[in-house]
């Protein structure tokens, strides 16, 4: 077992400086427990106005850093033995519509 923290503190500005202002992307599809995760229907969100922020100088060491994973901690990630699995197909299906090359 390899905790995902592990794995992206590698690429953080505080271990290879090389890396800082470029993005770092990693999509990990894996089970992170035991448990089902429930779903619920949804409603759009309200829209609301803009808050301004005050610019800093500094950089976060997790800055330039996606991670995206097909489920959240403590559940189980769903798959289809024929196909796959559900948010690498998603992933792939989006990245192929909304990224040109």
């Amino acid at each position: 077992m390899i905790y995902i923290r592990e794995v992206t503190s590698y690429f953080t500005i505080g271990n290879c400086l090389t890396l800082a202002g470029k993005p770092k992307l990693f999509f990990i599809q894996a089970c992170q427990g035991k448990h089902n995760q429930g779903s619920h229907p949804i409603e759009a969100d309200a829209v609301s106005a803009v808050e301004e922020r005050k610019v800093t100088i500094t950089l976060p060491t997790d800055a330039d850093l996606l991670v995206g994973m097909s489920t959240v901690d403590g559940y189980f990630s769903f798959r289809l033995p024929q196909k796959g699995t559900w948010y690498i197909q998603a992933l792939c299906e989006n990245l192929t519509k909304m990224v040109p090359k």
